[in-house]
């Protein structure tokens, strides 16, 4: 998880945007199961909500890191 950057996270959520909002969509046209289509929304929110959370935390390092290196006391 040390590796990911800014444009992997982007990708991340958008991935899980398209997963929640087409399981509905699927879930009109074919037939799925009750367990599948939430099995799918909550992969989707889950990919959602790691990818926000660790954008947070990039962007909190991102700023200490240019503080630290601004400041070399």
């Amino acid at each position: 998880m040390k590796n990911l950057d800014a444009k992997k996270l982007t990708m991340m959520l958008i991935v899980g945007l398209l997963v929640v909002s087409t399981v509905p969509a699927i879930h009109k046209v074919f037939h799925l199961t009750d367990l599948l289509a939430g099995l799918l929304t909550g992969f989707g929110l889950g990919v959602e909500i790691m990818a926000a959370i660790l954008l947070v935390k990039l962007k909190k390092d991102r700023r200490h890191q240019n503080i630290i290196q601004k400041d070399p006391q």
